[in-house]
């Protein structure tokens, strides 16, 4: 008997149960991205987040995985990519597990503004 219920994989999954976000397609609004994907991604309202504090330092500590979900947020927010090898170099670190400790929304602001001049 085949199964009644869809079967969907886990990438569509995690994707679907990310908050909706409206495409802004304008690198005007990049330091904005990437207040709004930490926000609600970590919790924590935009205008309590610590940009200048690495993401394992917020009041709701950031993880890798946090950081990877605002990165793939932002990109397709801003219908850009953010090559890896720009946040090795920002955080003298090519370990993913070091990102929420060197990383800070700062520096994610400065890379995002980047990659968005260079499109």
């Amino acid at each position: 008997m085949k199964s009644p219920y869809k079967t969907i994989s886990l990438a569509t999954f995690l994707f679907s149960t990310l908050p909706a976000y409206s495409a802004q397609n304008s690198c005007s609004t990049a330091e904005t991205s990437v207040l709004n994907a930490t926000s609600s991604i970590i919790g924590i309202p935009a205008k309590d987040l610590a940009i200048k504090s690495a993401f394992s330092e917020q009041a709701i500590a950031g993880d890798a995985l946090d950081i990877v979900e605002i990165i793939m947020t932002i990109e397709e927010d801003l219908n850009i990519e953010i090559p890896d090898h720009l946040i090795e170099q920002k955080t003298n670190s090519s370990d993913v597990t070091d990102l929420p400790h060197n990383l800070t929304i700062e520096m994610l602001q400065e890379i995002v503004t980047s990659e968005c001049s260079n499109t």
